[in-house]
């Protein structure tokens, strides 16, 4: 989207113009600028462009960002992360994600999880299981 300044006008933050340029230019993306830019800044991982793409802010617990990632996403899953994270990271066998994607905790008396399984799964049969058992 092209912005209406004059060439002596600086470009405002979350626009940008650079020399070769008469008008000035949104940032696109996961990029940003502030006032008077020749060009955007990409944010880094684990931080995403605010809507005015004048700062990069963390992703929140439960999502996370990789460079590839125009915005952050969430964690699927039994996997977690914390504000700002880059990744998800897998729950330890016993446990399992909470709906908020911010926490492991351990399975319930009576269930289990294994590394293979995404949820704590109650015990078949004739078998009991202790908190946390994988």
């Amino acid at each position: 989207m092209l912005l209406k300044a004059t060439i002596s006008e600086p470009c405002l933050a979350g626009t940008y113009r650079s020399d070769q340029m008469t008008a000035c230019t949104a940032c696109e993306g996961n990029t940003i600028s502030t006032e008077g830019a020749s060009s955007c800044t990409s944010c880094d991982p684990g931080n995403q462009a605010n809507a005015q793409k004048t700062e990069c802010e963390p992703c929140s617990a439960g999502t996370y960002r990789t460079t590839e990632m125009t915005a952050c996403a969430a964690c699927e899953g039994n996997t977690i992360s914390t504000e700002g994270a880059s990744s998800c990271t897998s729950c330890d066998p016993g446990n399992q994600a909470n709906a908020q994607k911010t926490e492991c905790e351990p399975c319930s008396a009576g269930t289990y999880r294994t590394t293979e399984m995404t949820a704590c799964t109650a015990c078949e049969g004739n078998t009991i299981s202790t908190e946390g058992a994988s």
